[in-house]
């Protein structure tokens, strides 16, 4: 775990099966609609960027501001259960 108690191992190695498998549905989608709708040639593309901006503001959050609302609600949980 690091620091913050929020991260492990199996967060680093089950995040980029998800996101493979974001992308996998994404360029589905797209080859089934890009002949009805030609502007669906950037939906991949799209995609790519949305994700790794939300990976980059996540990992903001919990590295340089400590974490944020939903970590101090996860942790005030975890110390509700204990």
């Amino acid at each position: 775990m690091d620091k913050l108690g929020i991260l492990d191992f199996w967060d680093l190695i089950i995040a980029p099966i998800y996101l493979l498998l974001i992308l996998s549905i994404g360029y589905i989608i797209q080859k089934k609609y890009i002949k009805r709708f030609p502007e669906y040639k950037y939906f991949t593309k799209g995609l790519v960027v949305k994700c790794i901006g939300s990976l980059i503001f996540g990992l903001i959050y919990l590295i340089y501001y400590r974490g944020g609302d939903t970590i101090n609600y996860y942790k005030g949980a975890i110390a509700l259960a204990n």
